[in-house]
């Protein structure tokens, strides 16, 4: 279902824009770009435009529809908190958890195994961690680091995010694309790559500025470099 625009959103303004920008953005639209029905514009879409300008230029109303946008916005995040459960952690069978395209690895899978497919790794995620703590003798991994993510494959463009925690079965990161509990990724950074499962995804963003707080559980997990970042549990 297509969600309906904000009065801000059919302006072309942000939800902080002073009156200049709203008048200005209105004007815009109803002579240079032709919206006004004299000049050829859809009616509909005019009377909207109208109807955006008579609320946001005057300011008991403009505060009362903040309130009521604040209002939707709050009962959305509860609906989508309620609603959210996680799916079971994919198993490492004969077949990538990312992809499904079978592997030759029947009786065990090496560490450093990858897909020939998607080249995702294929060793189980659970013997090792990352050093996050500086206490042992290796290079820790940053606690904010870029990295990209994969919902299908192939895909051309991946999605972006930066690591803001990171445990020893998983990541949390940060990102603009709110992705579903249950959900596959395919994971890339400059120090490791893995297979993870979405386990939580919170809202964490201001009002009409997206930013999801995604946490992942390891499914596969592979490292880049074998000292340094991660260090083994029975070390």
């Amino acid at each position: 279902m297509k969600r309906r625009r904000t009065y801000y959103q059919v302006l072309f303004v942000r939800a902080d824009a002073p009156q200049e920008i709203i008048k200005s953005s209105y004007r815009t639209l109803m002579q240079q770009l032709n919206a006004h029905p004299d000049r050829g514009g859809d009616a509909d879409e005019a009377a909207l435009i109208n109807r955006a300008y008579a609320v946001l230029t005057d300011a008991g109303k403009r505060e009362a529809y903040d309130r009521e946008l604040r209002s939707q916005y709050e009962a959305a995040v509860a609906a989508r908190e309620q609603t959210r459960t996680a799916a079971p952690l994919p198993q490492v069978g004969t077949t990538c958890p990312f992809c499904s395209s079978t592997h030759p690895h029947k009786k065990g899978i090496p560490a450093d195994a990858v897909c020939v497919t998607c080249e995702s790794p294929l060793s189980l995620a659970g013997r090792e961690h990352v050093d996050v703590t500086g206490l042992r003798k290796t290079r820790r991994i940053d606690k904010r680091s870029k990295l990209l993510f994969y919902v299908r494959w192939p895909q051309t463009r991946p999605g972006t995010g930066f690591t803001s925690d990171i445990s020893p079965r998983g990541i949390m990161f940060e990102t603009v694309t709110e992705l579903p509990v249950g959900s596959i990724l395919k994971i890339e950074c400059s120090r490791f790559s893995a297979i993870a499962h979405v386990v939580n995804c919170r809202d964490a963003g201001k009002f009409l500025r997206p930013n999801w707080k995604i946490g992942v559980q390891f499914v596969t997990l592979r490292f880049k470099s074998s000292r340094g970042t991660f260090v083994s549990d029975l070390a």
